[in-house]
């Protein structure tokens, strides 16, 4: 990217107090994993795709299915039955060629991952799996990586919604 272009794209980032052309680029040549690409980590590939991150490694078995559009904002009904990571580097490319995006379909358990856990400077789990959970918790303790673990789960019994 020409430094023209570079700049413009940017722009609005580096009006922020403290942060330059240098954190810019400490971002560019940031690798992030995230793990599960349903609602969280769909919000997440978006916003660090568009802020310039260099490396997103996305990580997630499943298919798209119809009732995820709602809340999976990457995907749209013409996705329905495609793998979620393969229509989410679509999507997230088309918004920021420069982001290098690796997918990978499959569990976070498999153990051919461990070098795409290694690689990272930061490891984001957005599972809804325990299992996965606690396998990842300890990936990031083996490779003493930075981990960010969110969930979305009701906390209590179901409510009611009504819009009357």
């Amino acid at each position: 990217m020409t430094d023209s272009k570079w700049f413009s794209r940017y722009s609005r980032q580096l009006l922020i107090d403290d942060f330059d052309d240098t954190h810019q680029q400490k971002l560019a040549q940031a690798s992030i994993v995230i793990i599960g690409m349903g609602g969280l980590g769909c919000a997440a590939a978006m916003h660090l795709a568009a802020s310039g991150i260099g490396t997103l490694s996305l990580i997630d078995p499943d298919s798209v299915a119809l009732s995820n559009l709602p809340r999976q904002t990457l995907y749209t009904e013409a996705d329905v039955g495609e793998p979620k990571v393969q229509c989410a580097r679509a999507r997230l490319n088309a918004n920021n060629a420069h982001c290098k995006i690796s997918i990978f379909e499959q569990p976070a358990q498999d153990e051919s991952l461990q070098a795409v856990f290694a690689a990272s400077d930061l490891i984001l789990d957005c599972t809804d799996n325990a299992e996965a959970r606690r396998y990842i918790s300890k990936q990031a303790r083996h490779f003493q990586k930075p981990l960010l673990s969110a969930a979305a789960w009701p906390a209590g019994p179901r409510h009611s919604f009504s819009l009357e």
